[in-house]
């Protein structure tokens, strides 16, 4: 009995920690907290020096931009074919492992009138962030993980 109570407890607390969501809301506090713990994990991708930024040098920066741009579109692409589509600006902030692929990614929706704020949109804005999270990647490669922070401008919804 105490056997099986020992098995049942820890595929519970492997479900638990295997099914946790990559992506948080900036509106909660467990997501910015979450954010706070993850700050001195992750280096920044991009800025002005090797101890500031990973990439740092101007030919390093332009090609990490352009990857940037990419990703950010990949992302439209994969909302709008999944059913979402969006005319909005969204602020995010992803955590990404050493090989771009997504660790977490936080966000927050600009316009305070959205439609995306509407508890379905919302809900289905985040199944689809994890979805994304899942296959979506970062087209750089570092020897550590890397953070960025940027705002998406997705247009994708008929006006």
């Amino acid at each position: 009995m105490k056997k099986a109570f020992l098995i049942s407890l820890m595929v519970l607390i492997s479900i638990n920690v295997f099914s946790q969501s990559k992506v948080f809301s900036s509106k909660d506090e467990e997501s910015r907290n979450k954010m706070k713990e993850l700050e001195s994990l992750y280096r920044n991708g991009i800025g002005q020096d090797s101890i500031d930024a990973i990439f740092y040098a101007e030919e390093d920066k332009d090609n990490y931009f352009k990857e940037w741009g990419v990703f950010l579109g990949d992302m439209s692409k994969y909302l709008k074919d999944k059913g979402l589509p969006i005319n909005d600006r969204i602020f995010f902030l992803i955590y990404f492992s050493n090989d771009g692929s997504i660790d977490y990614l936080l966000y927050n929706i600009l316009n305070k009138e959205s439609d995306l704020l509407l508890e379905e949109n919302t809900i289905k804005l985040e199944m689809l962030l994890n979805e994304f999270a899942e296959v979506g990647k970062f087209n750089i490669t570092t020897k550590e993980k890397f953070k960025q922070c940027g705002t998406g401008n997705f247009q994708t919804a008929p006006k």
